[in-house]
């Protein structure tokens, strides 16, 4: 039986362990978490990998493209065999199909996509096809010195300084807010409309504040990330009486760099509409917002796929603040599993 070392100790490796079980991991190894534990398993350096790599095969446990990359050049170098996540989990599932596994069976069109595209994308369906060549319009600044896209006759700004890489993200941005799309944020039943102030929490470049500003009271950016400050102030400054950029992050606390959603909204009177995407601090930013989730009317979009667990405790805790809730349509392949999206909450 084969046993494995994972390279990667964060959520990824847990999903390995898993579906591997304990008794065929040997450990993790990890760039930054040397010395700790993670599920009981001793995260090691990779010079202690060097030294045991000939007994046991090397599984690379991380999600994000990049760092995977990274990781792959590293073990390169060293001449160690390893797998990939991908091809791992690719395996994995093409031995459940042929099973008719109950696994398999749950999430069959998800997995057939992903067997037929030989990958594993975050939005596991067809309709991300019709983005992959779609043309983007992209025009360069030489104001502002930055590039941006049209959207809807309004300009929204990239701090990138690749053209090739604002058009890209622009199309995983689109793509992300199809109507078919897990990670869609809005529907028929549950958009912003003129009454309401959207709190836009975890704003990045600012598209969907931009598709809403013309038909809401008005507009609150938060962004903790300083990457893409230059480029909100530069999409809404037409919009500067109407939208407040707030450049902290989004938590249960107050500090330098990080504010509550009720200590700024504190004043505010009309209806709130929230979309969070933190990148799994969701949590705390619904520790620091019980005030303004406790009004009648307020309404919210909030990602759940951060983190295997936030789907269902985010359900249970709205349920029990009396919203009516429910999740966006299909799955988002995240941590090396299928998680939901989008929870839409609407306080009774």
């Amino acid at each position: 039986m084969k046993r494995y070392i994972l390279f990667g100790a964060g959520s990824t490796g847990k999903r390995a362990l898993d579906l591997l079980g304990e008794y065929c991991v040997e450990c993790f190894c990890d760039n930054q978490r040397i010395g700790t534990k993670l599920c009981q398993k001793k995260v090691i350096s990779f010079s202690e990998l060097k030294s045991l790599q000939k007994e046991f095969q090397v599984l690379i446990t991380v999600a994000q493209p990049g760092f995977s990359k990274e990781i792959e050049c590293q073990l390169k170098q060293a001449n160690i065999p390893y797998t990939t996540f991908s091809d791992f989990c690719l395996n994995y599932f093409s031995k459940l199909r042929d099973l008719g596994d109950v696994y398999y069976l749950q999430y069959e069109k998800e997995i057939n996509y992903m067997l037929e595209c030989n990958t594993l994308p975050m939005l596991p369906y067809s309709f991300c096809k019709k983005y992959a060549q779609i043309n983007i319009g992209t025009t360069y600044d030489t104001v502002r010195q930055m590039y941006y896209c049209e959207l809807e006759k309004k300009k929204l700004y990239f701090p990138f300084e690749n053209k090739a890489d604002v058009e890209n993200c622009m199309r995983a941005l689109l793509a992300e807010q199809d109507e078919e799309s897990p990670h869609r944020y809005f529907d028929t039943q549950h958009i912003p409309g003129k009454k309401d102030v959207f709190v836009d929490v975890g704003s990045a470049e600012g598209l969907l504040a931009l598709a809403v500003v013309d038909k809401v009271k008005k507009v609150y950016l938060f962004e903790g990330d300083q990457l893409w400050i230059n480029a909100l102030e530069a999409t809404f400054e037409p919009y500067k009486d109407k939208v407040v950029c707030v450049p902290k992050m989004v938590g249960d606390i107050e500090s330098i760099n990080m504010v509550t959603a009720d200590s700024v909204l504190a004043d505010v009177e009309e209806n709130l509409f929230f979309k969070v995407d933190i990148e799994g601090h969701e949590g705390a930013f619904l520790r620091g917002a019980k005030k303004s989730l406790g009004r009648c009317g307020t309404r919210i979009s909030l990602c759940t796929y951060h983190k295997a667990e936030d789907a269902p405790e985010f359900d249970v805790l709205l349920s029990s603040m009396d919203y009516n809730t429910c999740f966006s349509k299909g799955w988002i392949f995240a941590g090396g599993d299928f998680q939901r999206g989008v929870l839409k909450g609407c306080k009774r």
